[in-house]
């Protein structure tokens, strides 16, 4: 569903080429031409082929003509822009039992395919390249010849462009937080003489998209209606979680601790940002969402809203039981869940924090 509306938006946006990486295959093959029928969105995928391992699943590069125009006493004239696309390699690309086995090749050996068949039909290559960071600079020293390579796959964001060897890199993250903007000086033999550019982060500054924001509220909603009913039928009327109230009964000091930290207010930042209704934000800013009797909603479930005690420690009940019926403290401690640093970690990622 979330990927409908990505896809969705960049339709909008008018993409003129579109990079696959292997995690967009994963709700099937089908699922994704679909999408390129329904919003003509022009993907590409160098080293994804059907079962026989011959026709590519979509095309692997496209050239783009920009007509020449006039710019001050100087003519600018055509250029013929080559772009293709490869993504990280995996044995397996699709899992569903009615999707096809697709075939996937070596990335570097498909960009110097695409290479050989583009080089001399075109004056700018490049490449929207779907690896990890570490990988870039072998993948640009054995695939030589190429202008500019957009990179996706890792979190890693690099304000500055990028040089390796002679290929210009925009690295901007891959939670659409960030876009590269990379201007490119040309002679008139179409080569690069100069270049500037950085990687903007798309803050309030940046003025949103009337259109983009409908999109944007239209996912929201769908999004909500359906986490307010996940596990609602099966585990809703189960009480598991006991509140940070019935803990502070015994753990008055952890509990006015608690009070005054970030945590016991964190569903008040989303609050303020109007992102209450935000699936992927409430995960970490309340206290057992969509769990049991955890936090499903603002209004229905109030008292479940921020990070409290059991988002970190585990489910309460048992804890509790075992005070009322066992004063053992090895069993108390026994049955809450250790902390460690991937507790924090899970929402403290390096995206968030």
């Amino acid at each position: 569903m979330t990927g409908e509306y990505i896809f969705k938006a960049l339709a909008h946006l008018k993409y003129d080429a579109i990079g696959l990486g292997e995690r967009d295959f994963l709700p099937g093959v089908n699922y994704l031409q679909n999408l390129k029928k329904n919003f003509n969105l022009p993907f590409l995928a160098a080293n994804v082929f059907q079962p026989d391992g011959n026709e590519l699943i979509f095309p692997g590069y496209m050239i783009k003509e920009l007509n020449g125009f006039q710019h001050g006493d100087t003519f600018i004239p055509k250029v013929r822009v080559g772009i293709f696309s490869v993504m990280l390699y995996r044995a397996q690309l699709t899992y569903g039992n009615n999707d096809p086995k697709l075939v996937m090749t070596d990335p570097i050996d498909a960009a110097k395919n695409i290479l050989a068949q583009i080089k001399d039909r075109c004056d700018i290559i490049i490449g929207l390249v779907h690896l990890p960071y570490s990988q870039l600079t072998n993948f640009i020293q054995e695939v030589q010849g190429i202008d500019v390579v957009i990179t996706g796959h890792d979190p890693i964001m690099r304000i500055d462009i990028q040089k390796i060897e002679n290929t210009l890199v925009i690295a901007g993250g891959n939670r659409g937080q960030y876009i590269g903007d990379l201007r490119l000086v040309l002679n008139q033999q179409h080569k690069i003489i100069d270049y500037e550019g950085t990687v903007a982060t798309l803050d309030e500054k940046i003025k949103d998209d009337p259109e983009i924001l409908k999109i944007i509220k239209e996912h929201k909603e769908q999004e909500a209606n359906i986490s307010y009913e996940l596990n609602r039928d099966r585990y809703r009327t189960m009480e598991m979680y006991v509140g940070a109230k019935k803990c502070k009964e015994c753990h008055n000091d952890q509990y006015l601790h608690w009070q005054k930290s970030r945590h016991a207010r964190a569903f008040e930042t989303l609050i303020k940002k109007a992102k209450q209704d935000d699936v992927q934000c409430a995960q970490c800013h309340t206290t057992g969402f969509a769990q049991y009797n955890g936090f499903y909603n603002y209004l229905e479930t109030p008292e479940m809203a921020d990070v409290q005690c059991e988002a970190c420690h585990g489910i309460g009940k048992l804890h509790v039981q075992s005070v009322e019926r066992i004063k053992s403290q090895k069993l108390k401690a026994a049955i809450l869940a250790p902390i460690s640093e991937e507790t924090c970690v899970g929402c403290h990622d390096k995206s968030q924090d």
